[in-house]
């Protein structure tokens, strides 16, 4: 099973003319699942799906998979501590064959969102267990390719004199 996350938005600029290379970028990746993030609207979501061919959900067996589309804030480390917790609280109250958690975390490899989920430190006093895997990590190792990085806000330089840089 393919799984693909994208943050379509970004910012204001380009839109709603970028959408349909969005779509086409969608179409290209041809994944059994896509997780959008910063979707504005139902109907834009509704016409992406449309437009790309994804309108349809088919199951031909009788396990139980969740898919979880993550929108992490941005701007503040503890609002990202707290939802995610919330997220993997809300998840283990079910019971699933699979789960799947995709998304715009706005964290890094080594913060203790992401390290909380592999299970290598606990946050407020919870722990995720079982705990996650990466799968962009665990698809570089078995396919012997190093994983890639997405959209670094900080040093994308578009941004730049738009943001307070620290080393």
């Amino acid at each position: 099973m393919k799984i693909a996350t994208y943050n379509i938005w970004n910012s204001e600029s380009g839109m709603p003319y970028r959408i349909k290379y969005i779509v086409n970028e969608i179409k290209l990746i041809n994944a059994d699942v896509i997780c959008l993030q910063e979707v504005s609207s139902r109907k834009l979501a509704e016409g992406i799906a449309a437009n790309a061919d994804y309108p349809y959900w088919y199951f031909d067996n009788s396990q139980k998979i969740a898919v979880v589309n993550v929108h992490l804030p941005w701007d503040s480390v503890l609002s990202r501590e707290h939802q995610i917790i919330k997220i993997v609280n809300a998840v283990d109250k079910k019971t699933y064959d699979y789960v799947y958690m995709a998304g715009d975390f706005n964290c890094s490899d080594f913060s203790d969102v992401q390290r909380f989920l592999l299970g290598e430190c606990t946050l407020n006093n919870c722990e995720a267990l079982p705990c996650w895997f990466d799968l962009a990590s665990a698809y570089a190792e078995i396919t012997d390719k190093k994983a890639e990085n997405t959209l670094d806000f900080r040093k994308n330089p578009r941004f730049k004199g738009n943001t307070v840089e620290t080393n």
